[in-house]
């Protein structure tokens, strides 16, 4: 799975983590060691609304 991520995913710094991401709320990122992260490297999207914001969550839900 890293070798795809290393070779889809637009590389922002030449020594990039390689975190093993287990989920992400708000502004963190949760590593599979439960090590919790601020997301500096997120995309556009969750940059600017948060990982998993409540509203969009239920929109996804409904269909809308």
């Amino acid at each position: 799975m890293k070798e795809e991520f290393f070779k889809y995913q637009a590389q922002t710094s030449p020594h990039p983590l390689a975190i093993e991401i287990s989920h992400a709320n708000g502004c963190y990122i949760y590593g599979a060691d439960g090590k919790e992260y601020l997301d500096f490297v997120a995309g556009v999207s969750a940059n600017t609304l948060g990982h998993n914001h409540p509203k969009i969550s239920q929109a996804k839900r409904s269909g809308g």
